[in-house]
């Protein structure tokens, strides 16, 4: 039986699952579509839109996920974690051995519930592949926190099978520890030796092998997707550490060539953000050109981030609420500090619970980003020096089905919504994936999609995008506002 339920009727519940962020994703995947082509998105945009294939990856915007591993986080710290060591300590001298505060911190550490192959066939095309040896273990792991619950090369394989059944398609893998793409020696993986980094390379070289690029063969700033796909070079890694994790091989890129664009603040400064990624955006181009001549690409994050006070009051009031105690003034204040740390008007006695709660948050407000920039790059001339476009990969938080992000307040992993959530709004999703698509259509026709198949495709897109579009509604309470910013 590994059916969810409260965690007060666990024990009496042989083999029930413990912790909510455990459970499945919520509500669960559909049955395959026939009709659902973001699995081999590339390979199709190929077939129907002539000259597509003679573009290169980098003239591409490939959507991507942000700690693409954290679905599957262990409840034990990573050494690589180290430098949130303070935070973890604070959290768990606040509990006892009758609440579990490790699982508090799990669940401020889950940026994903879809597991990597699915990511991958709901059109994911950039991972972020968090690591860190752990030296107890003798093994790699991913890490966000924790240590994930396997070795990293079995995720490797998971995503080496995915590639190998989807003939037409290319990914970009960011490896790193926390995604310095300049950090080298220890300020990338402390005190791992050299030796230990290449034997990580060689048991990647032996996973991927077949299907890397070699950049002596293929420069990716120049090499059509066409003969990317034909030499079967389909497999993209930029590595941190380059230089000692590689050797200088050629089956991979320096970290350090990629510009990755993120603001701190995130959804705690809406405003502030939203003003930052529109001028990262508008004009975009010459950002894009300037990383493609060094081989790199622009990566913009639209994901969100755990702040230490804010967490520190969602640990408190979760303790609190764990002893059931007669504590609901200090609840209710601890609440209300962590509501207005986040600036959003209206928005004072909600404190999101678990990183999930904050990412859907986040991607409520990434929607008029997404509609925005969308709108302007349809509208500017293909020439002009302004016009707005998307950079080389965004990276994000929550992804949802069929290439969706979750915007509503239950969180992937089904936990109970906010008290007096509008259980209409529960599941919120907007068309990422698709809005990633239709920029894409737009370059591979050179803006002109009014006519002939080009339209044709655009117009199939964009009825994936109403199926998903922008919704916005008002519940001030949970940070949902229709006027702001």
């Amino acid at each position: 039986d590994q059916s969810c339920y409260p965690l007060d009727e666990v024990s009496s519940r042989s083999g029930a699952v413990r912790y909510a962020d455990e459970c499945p994703l919520f509500p669960p995947l559909p049955a395959p579509d026939s009709g659902n082509y973001l699995p081999d998105w590339m390979g199709h945009l190929r077939k129907r839109i002539p000259g597509f294939g003679s573009l290169s990856v980098l003239d591409l915007s490939l959507p991507g996920t942000h700690d693409s591993l954290t679905y599957d986080l262990s409840l034990r710290l990573s050494e690589g974690s180290v430098d949130n060591h303070a935070l973890a300590g604070m959290i768990l001298h606040m509990f006892d051995e009758s609440t579990d505060g490790t699982d508090f911190l799990r669940r401020s550490s889950i940026t994903q519930k879809l597991n990597v192959t699915e990511q991958l066939s709901n059109g994911v095309r950039f991972l972020d592949l968090r690591m860190m040896y752990e030296h107890d273990k003798k093994e790699w792991y991913s890490l966000h926190f924790f240590q994930s619950n396997q070795p990293i090369q079995n995720y490797f394989k998971s995503i080496r099978n995915w590639i190998d059944a989807h003939p037409s398609e290319i990914i970009i893998l960011l490896i790193t520890r926390h995604g310095d793409v300049r950090a080298t020696g220890d300020t990338a993986y402390p005190r791992v030796s050299a030796d230990v980094k290449r034997k990580l390379w060689l048991d990647f070289l032996d996973i991927f092998g077949s299907v890397l690029i070699d950049v002596t063969l293929s420069a990716v700033n120049t090499t059509s997707i066409n003969d990317l796909i034909e030499r079967n070079h389909r497999v993209i890694p930029y590595v941190g550490d380059y230089e000692t994790t590689t050797g200088l091989s050629s089956r991979a890129l320096d970290a350090v060539l990629v510009e990755n664009y993120w603001i701190e603040a995130g959804v705690t400064d809406q405003p502030a953000t939203q003003n930052k990624r529109i001028d990262a955006l508008c004009p975009v181009r010459p950002r894009r050109e300037a990383a493609k001549a060094r081989s790199g690409f622009f990566l913009l994050s639209i994901a969100t981030s755990a702040d230490v006070k804010r967490t520190s009051d969602a640990a408190q009031i979760a303790l609190l609420q764990a002893k059931r105690g007669d504590d609901r003034a200090k609840i209710a204040a601890l609440t209300r500090r962590c509501a207005k740390s986040y600036n959003i008007p209206g928005m004072d006695d909600w404190c999101p619970s678990s990183l999930l709660d904050g990412s859907q948050l986040t991607s409520y407000y990434n929607q008029f980003l997404f509609e925005h920039v969308l709108k302007s790059a349809i509208a500017d001339s293909p020439l002009s020096s302004s016009a707005c476009g998307f950079p080389n990969a965004f990276y994000g938080d929550a992804l949802d089905v069929d290439g969706t992000v979750r915007t509503g307040t239950q969180t992937l992993f089904g936990g109970p919504p906010p008290i007096g959530a509008k259980t209409e709004h529960y599941l919120e999703r907007y068309g990422y994936v698709h809005s990633v698509l239709a920029y894409n259509v737009l370059i591979g026709c050179n803006h002109e999609v009014v006519d002939g198949v080009c339209k044709e495709v655009m117009d199939e897109i964009q009825n994936k995008r109403r199926l998903y579009p922008l919704k916005i509604w008002e519940e001030t309470r949970l940070g949902r506002i229709t006027d702001w910013p």
